[in-house]
């Protein structure tokens, strides 16, 4: 389980640039006069500028460039799904390759943050006050567009600290606490009036009520793991991915593992449920476990992003394609396998990719002992009361301004199937500008 260097890494960090590296791959960019990468970011960054400021050896200017659109950047920098968005637009594609964007966002927004970044500039406060429920991506840039405006903002956070997903369930081995700490300092600012409207482990118990409080109000709660869907998952050696990933956070990654693992699902987060159990099989010293993924569909169809999956089958993860999960067997009370169908594919369902269709009498259990599943997750209720909703149960928005109704406004994973940093962040910055606007504070 090398890396392209040599050195060992479960799923780890990708290697930074240096400064030639940096200068090498930016003077690979054609400075396209309407450049399609930038249309396919959506907080907006201007891609062939920054670029052209590490070219110049401009690169706090780069690094500000990168976060002026993206007060996320650090994160976006080590997390963003380039391939699906800037880069698939490169036209240096037809040349030889597509540029290298996201890691040269993240050489600026390190080398900036290095410097130490300079304070932002924040308009003259107004009368206006907003309440902003959630501190993950949408919920900390709706915060800090806001708060740049002048307007007042008070966050609540149910947990002990911000970050949302981002401090909790991704493995800090590939997504490091420092990168949430960096954008939670710059977002949430230094002063002392912003920390009097952080309230940490306040948990709100109806959204509609803090609407009258407020001169408009920001959701941005999340998501929680869906519900067992599969028969056996009270057997012993069963969880959650979420649970899974919480236990391996708070242990550094020595959680006991089992040595036939499988993992149901197909997305990232099923992706960073294997590659925990790897990092722990490491820490524990278990060379002979083994860790499968069994989604139902083809890999066309697999919503883990391409660079997550090609890790995960690049340290030894056995992915397995076009198989359905039909029940947990279990032994007394502890799981033992999970019974198996083939799938074949068949017309489109209401997610818009084809149904998989169980095959006949295909039928079999595989040996396991330890399952996590990873199978989807929900919105709940809870706070939001009876807020419009979609069919897939998320919070139906205005596409245009993030309203939900009233004064109530929302994004992020909460209202959005996108389900990445930055989108939260395009979410949040359309909600705050549609907040300034309904208050008087910008022009339309």
């Amino acid at each position: 389980m090398a890396s392209r260097n040599g050195t060992v890494m479960s799923g780890g960090l990708d290697p930074t640039y240096g400064l030639s590296q940096a200068l090498e791959e930016a003077w690979r960019c054609l400075q396209c006069y309407d450049p399609p990468c930038t249309k396919a970011c959506p907080a907006g960054i201007v891609i062939p500028r920054f670029i052209r400021m590490i070219r110049s050896s401009n690169i706090r200017g780069a690094g500000e460039a990168v976060r002026g659109s993206n007060p996320m950047a650090v994160s976006c920098g080590l997390a963003c799904p380039d391939e699906q968005l800037c880069a698939s637009k490169c036209l240096r594609a037809a040349i030889d390759r597509p540029l290298e964007i996201r890691r040269l966002h993240r050489f600026a927004t390190d080398q900036e943050g290095a410097m130490g970044p300079r304070k932002p500039a924040l308009a003259s406060p107004t009368r206006a006050r907003v309440a902003v429920v959630g501190s993950g991506p949408a919920g900390l840039t709706c915060l800090f567009e806001l708060r740049r405006l002048g307007i007042a903002v008070t966050l609540f956070e149910a947990r002990d600290r911000v970050g949302g997903v981002l401090s909790s369930t991704i493995p800090f081995y590939r997504f490091p606490d420092s990168a949430v700490a960096a954008d939670a300092s710059w977002t949430l600012g230094r002063t002392k009036g912003c920390r009097d409207g952080l309230k940490l482990g306040q948990a709100i118990t109806d959204v509609a009520l803090l609407a009258r409080d407020y001169d408009a109000v920001f959701v941005a709660p999340g998501l929680s793991a869906r519900g067992p869907a599969i028969a056996g998952s009270d057997l012993v050696g069963v969880s959650t991915a979420v649970e899974f990933l919480g236990r391996c956070r708070k242990s550094r990654y020595r959680t006991p593992v089992g040595s036939e693992v499988v993992v149901i699902g197909g997305g990232n987060v099923a992706i960073d449920a294997a590659l925990a159990v790897v990092r722990c099989a490491e820490a524990k010293s278990m060379p002979h476990s083994r860790v499968h993924i069994l989604y139902r569909r083809s890999r066309a169809q697999m919503p883990a992003w391409d660079r997550e999956v090609r890790e995960a089958e690049r340290i030894g993860v056995i992915i397995h394609f076009l198989v359905i999960p039909d029940s947990l067997v279990g032994e007394g009370k502890r799981l033992k396998g999970v019974r198996l169908f083939r799938a074949t594919l068949g017309a489109d369902d209401a997610t818009g990719r084809p149904a998989p269709v169980p095959v006949p009498e295909s039928g079999w259990v595989m040996p396991c002992d330890q399952a996590i599943l990873a199978t989807g997750m929900k919105l709940d209720r809870g706070p939001l009361g009876n807020l419009p909703r979609t069919r897939e149960g998320l919070l139906r928005t205005d596409p245009r301004t993030g309203r939900v109704r009233g004064n109530i406004y929302a994004g992020g994973d909460a209202a959005s199937p996108d389900q990445s940093i930055v989108a939260a962040v395009r979410d949040a910055k359309r909600a705050a500008r549609a907040i300034a606007v309904s208050l008087g504070v910008l022009v339309r």
